[in-house]
């Protein structure tokens, strides 16, 4: 059973997600309102590419994250970065760095339903729009009246119970780096760790300028029986989840389904609302 979280909690909470939310989509993703009802690159010989891997965990206990991209006031940044040792790529996880990348940069439109889960393992759902580069839209199901979009420029967190809006640049979630243009994550990100387990991907990154806090690691399964990815039979990347982690190791989980890409969402959806400002009245 979905529990309710309260009006500015449930605000605090998904200022954490909209972060990390800039990371994976860059400027183009968006979700749509919902009410009760239910809501390959190949790799190439080259020379190894130095990356990061972090060392140690921020202590727990604070409070968590509890939106998709992790962003605003409960995203905690009051801890230092944790010391990091070198690491380098040989030219096979290179070769899977690249397909990730080819993921991303292969669709504009996707939509699909997300389930959230915090760090006190309180669920909530809804819809999701994603328009690349730059936008999305996250749009929480009764009893919540929450959305989380991005236009491309700005994060918005709006509350549509308490006719508030708050917005964040983009660059100040990791969740931006999957959202640019032109994904790249070698040299956009810092990639702290990297797992191919056959049907299993992972790949956990940061913002390598230091400006958006916290990390998100995301989970991609292969599609059986595919072999759309130049003729090496691994099958097809498809994401499934993702967690965003902030600077005190609390986590917030996205999982996603019902997932349809190439279908244009209505570009309305990646604007923000005028809730909140004198003399105008929400659009929604």
């Amino acid at each position: 059973m979905i529990k309710r979280l309260n009006a500015r909690g449930l605000v605090a909470a998904i200022v954490v997600a909209i972060a990390v939310a800039g990371m994976l989509f860059g400027p183009a993703m968006a979700v749509a309102s919902e009410d009760a009802s239910p809501a390959g690159a190949k790799g190439q010989e080259q020379a190894p590419v130095a990356i990061t891997r972090q060392a140690g965990k921020a202590e727990g206990g604070q409070r968590p994250p509890l939106n998709p991209v992790g962003v605003g006031a409960s995203w905690r940044t009051d801890v230092a970065p944790a010391p990091l040792e070198g690491r380098v790529f040989d030219p096979k996880e290179i070769a899977l760095i690249d397909e990730i990348d080819a993921y991303f940069n292969g669709f504009v439109h996707m939509e699909g339903r997300f389930i959230q889960t915090d760090a006190q393992n309180q669920k909530t759902k809804g819809r999701f729009y994603v328009r690349r580069p730059g936008r999305f839209r996250f749009v929480y199901a009764r009893p919540s009246r929450l959305v989380i979009l991005s236009d491309g420029r700005y994060l918005s967190i709006e509350d549509y119970d308490l006719e508030t809006v708050e917005r964040y640049s983009l660059s100040s979630t990791p969740f931006g780096l999957l959202l640019t243009e032109k994904v790249d994550l070698k040299n956009s990100a810092r990639i702290t760790d990297l797992y191919d387990g056959g049907d299993l991907v992972t790949i956990t990154l940061e913002d390598k300028r230091g400006e958006a806090p916290g990390r998100i690691k995301l989970f991609f399964t292969r599609k059986s029986g595919d072999d759309e990815d130049g003729g090496n039979g691994a099958g097809r990347l498809e994401l499934k989840e993702w967690v965003v982690t902030d600077a005190q190791g609390l986590d917030t989980r996205i999982e996603i389904t019902d997932v349809t890409v190439g279908k244009p969402a209505d570009p309305k959806l990646f604007v923000a609302s005028k809730i909140g400002l004198p003399g105008i009245e929400s659009d929604r």
